[in-house]
């Protein structure tokens, strides 16, 4: 795991909020075209075809929805499973609640720093990337 991918984490959640409200306002859009209703020979050809645009555009958002979603779960996961609670505190800190160093010095206690906490993480990524 790196520093580059953890980094991701808040534009991944970014992403998935943005893309589950894409889908909402396509969901609306599409019940507002079924409510039209057009008559046979009064557009309904072109209706049809909106509605498949729609289709596959919504196919294609949820997609690569899901696909945050993996990788949102995947990052969190390795974080969660670290044995060292320090060390758990300090990437949650940094990386789920995108803290800069100073705020995550603060928020673990116990005296550290910014440089510490940056440190600690450093060597503990470290052994991921080797």
């Amino acid at each position: 795991m790196t520093k580059r991918e953890l980094s991701q984490l808040g534009d991944i959640g970014r992403e998935i909020k943005q893309n589950e409200q894409r889908l909402s306002r396509l969901d609306v859009l599409k019940s507002d075209l079924r409510a039209w209703n057009a008559a046979p020979g009064d557009g309904a050809f072109e209706m049809l075809c909106l509605e498949k645009q729609l289709s596959g555009y919504r196919w294609e958002l949820y997609s690569h929805l899901q696909l945050c979603l993996l990788e949102y779960r995947r990052l969190q996961r390795f974080i969660a499973l670290i044995d060292d609670s320090l060390i758990r505190q300090i990437l949650t800190g940094r990386y789920v609640d995108g803290k800069n160093w100073t705020q995550v010095a603060l928020q673990v206690g116990g005296g550290n720093t910014a440089d510490s906490v940056r440190k600690a993480a450093d060597r503990f990524l470290k052994t991921y990337t080797e």
